[in-house]
């Protein structure tokens, strides 16, 4: 495998045209997600939107509070579903 395919491989991409499942794919701008550390804590932010390198990176822009805006890959986000009362 060369080197460039390992690398979209790694961040989650066959190919151009197919990725792997992406949790935040129908995710609307301005919802509230939790960013999962490498240390297993959370922290609650909000979802600007795809980052500009995104088909490369697979990286999404959060706002996080005291941090301001961060990239983040997606398998290190996830959705916080609100339920209706």
């Amino acid at each position: 495998m060369n080197e460039y395919k390992e690398k979209k491989m790694s961040y989650g991409f066959y190919n151009s045209d197919f990725m792997t499942y992406n949790k935040l794919m129908c995710t609307e701008q301005g919802a509230q997600v939790l960013w999962k550390h490498k240390n297993n804590t959370y922290t609650l932010a909000w979802l600007l939107g795809e980052a500009d390198d995104f088909k490369e990176s697979g990286q999404y822009d959060i706002v996080v509070p005291d941090d301001g805006i961060v990239s983040v890959h997606w398998d290190h986000l996830q959705p916080i579903t609100i339920p209706t009362v």
